[in-house]
């Protein structure tokens, strides 16, 4: 340790009015290397006045020495609110001007009581870093994870500033009102009372220097973030209506595209008159971003349009141009619309739309009720995309091997085939409903149950069963078995007619000669 730092140790430790002028002394010592020992002696400590002294040099500094003071600049906390208080003004616009450089928060109660008491340069200047601060502090807050240090800081800071609004009428700076609605929120009992009540005694003059400048004071951040407060103040829903900047629409629907909740925002957006700037925002569906293109789509489900048939037309707009996952939104609320250039857009991208698009435009095919919806999802259960699949599949739902059972009869031969092969792709347990109908008592249930498997070339799944049913009690059956047996006609099939030809009924006997014949006679053809 050099014998200067030896001796300002000493000094520190001193603590009294002589060991506090020794070291000013050397603060202003003609030697360089004297002035920069005290200075660097300063940095891990110094008694107020030597804090002063530092702080009022901030101008002299080159960009290295700069940094060093910043490093330790939370060691002259004492010093900067002494130059703030100070009556000297060299030593209050050395604070201000390391307060704003350093962004040093913890000063604006200081700075705040500046901009109400100082003279009228002094308030001035004070009144505007003040608000640059706090624009520093609320950018802090949103970049960085807060600690128990920034959350004091803040919390100390937005309880002066509202107090400084309450006592606007002494102070008349629109700047600290600024800064305090920058940091405030919007359940703030102060900020509610300026706008909800223009007659409080301490919100009145702040809301009539409001209302001269139009709200232009209040942060687009603020007047957003209202959308999903439980109450709105109506200078707030007017500002939401009459803003037409891009800028701000953008925020706007941004906020609402991004919420984890819409609860209030949607009760407070039935309560909004379509905002002006609706037109510029349709305008640039697709310039709009993910969430902004979302924040649209539940503006426009929500708020009272002018018109009311403007609303599935700005939902086709999104459900056109919107970004994919926003189309397939906006293309499901367009659902409860039957216009008819709803439904022909509906028609257009179940046909060409991509796929999520095509998929939920499917889904409302059947619903609408619209020219070949049946036939287009016929055709979507061969879909290759699983997804466009499933979709029809759902459609068909009803479609199952009860369904069909019961009304096969009623059917003309025309519809059964393809209703049929409808079940087969949308009723897993298609088959084995069949057998168990098979395996029944009721004789005209079995009969039909062979009818079905001939229909829906289920034969071979159910053979042996066909074959069981050539010992049924009931000849009628039987002879059904022994048609849909000579249909088959595979080495099985030949075998139990064959056992047939041994029934004790005359007309089975021959019923089951005829086909083998039959299947005789085909088998050279087959082969050639």
């Amino acid at each position: 340790m050099s014998g200067l730092e030896s001796t300002f140790d000493l000094l520190r430790s001193e603590r009294s009015a002589h060991a506090e002028s020794v070291w000013l002394a050397a603060m202003r010592s003609d030697r360089r290397f004297v002035r920069d020992a005290a200075f660097r002696a300063s940095l891990a400590g110094a008694p107020l006045s030597v804090q002063c002294e530092v702080l009022r040099r901030w101008k002299t500094y080159d960009d290295a020495t700069r940094r060093e003071l910043a490093a330790a600049i939370p060691k002259f906390n004492a010093g900067l609110r002494s130059c703030l208080s100070s009556k000297s003004e060299e030593d209050r616009a050395a604070a201000v001007a390391i307060a704003l450089s350093l962004r040093i928060h913890g000063v604006i109660p200081e700075l705040v009581h500046l901009a109400e008491d100082g003279d009228e340069a002094t308030r001035d200047s004070a009144a505007r870093v003040v608000l640059r601060l706090a624009q520093s502090l609320k950018a802090q807050q949103l970049e960085q994870p807060s600690d128990a240090s920034t959350e004091h800081t803040y919390a100390r800071v937005h309880g002066c500033l509202e107090q400084a609004v309450k006592r606007f009428n002494n102070h008349r700076r629109l700047e600290i009102v600024e800064a305090f609605l920058l940091l405030t929120s919007v359940d703030n009992e102060t900020l509610l009372a300026i706008l909800h009540e223009p007659t409080n005694v301490h919100a009145m003059a702040v809301n009539k220097e409001l209302q001269r400048v139009r709200f232009e004071t209040l942060p687009d951040p603020l007047v957003v973030d209202f959308v999903h407060g439980s109450a709105v103040p109506e200078p707030i829903r007017r500002l939401w209506h009459e803003r037409d900047d891009e800028r701000f629409f953008r925020r706007f629907l941004a906020s609402l595209g991004t919420a984890p909740s819409l609860q209030n925002a949607l009760a407070n957006l039935k309560r909004l008159d379509e905002p002006v700037w609706l037109t510029d925002a349709r305008e640039r569906i697709d310039c709009l971003s993910f969430d902004e293109q979302r924040g649209f789509i539940v503006l426009v489900g929500a708020v009272q349009l002018e018109h009311e048939d403007d609303r599935p037309k700005l939902l086709c707009d999104v459900a056109t141009h919107g970004e994919l996952a926003n189309q397939v939104e906006a293309t499901r609320r367009l659902a409860e619309f039957r216009t008819d250039e709803v439904s022909h857009l509906i028609l257009e991208l179940a046909e060409s739309g991509p796929v999520s698009v095509k998929a939920e435009a499917l889904s409302q095919l059947k619903d609408r009720n619209l020219p070949g919806a049946m036939s287009r999802l016929r055709a979507a259960l061969d879909s290759p995309e699983e997804e466009i699949r499933s979709v029809a599949t759902a459609a068909f739902a009803e479609y199952t091997m009860e369904w069909y059972l019961g009304g096969f009869d009623m059917m003309d031969e025309e519809a059964r085939g393809p209703n049929g092969q409808i079940v087969l792709r949308v009723d897993n347990e298609a088959t084995g409903r069949l057998r168990q109908e098979l395996e029944t008592h009721g004789k005209r249930t079995r009969i039909r149950a062979v009818q079905v498997a001939s229909t829906l070339e289920l034969l071979d799944q159910v053979q042996d069963l066909l074959a069981a049913l050539l010992m049924d009690a009931d000849q009628w059956v039987r002879l059904e078995a022994i048609g849909a047996l000579a249909e088959l006609g595979t080495p099985e099939a030949r075998q139990a007619l064959n056992l047939a030809l041994a029934d004790e009924v005359r007309v089975v006997r021959d019923s089951a000669s005829a086909a083998l014949q039959r299947l005789v006679e085909e088998r050279p053809r087959a082969n050639v």
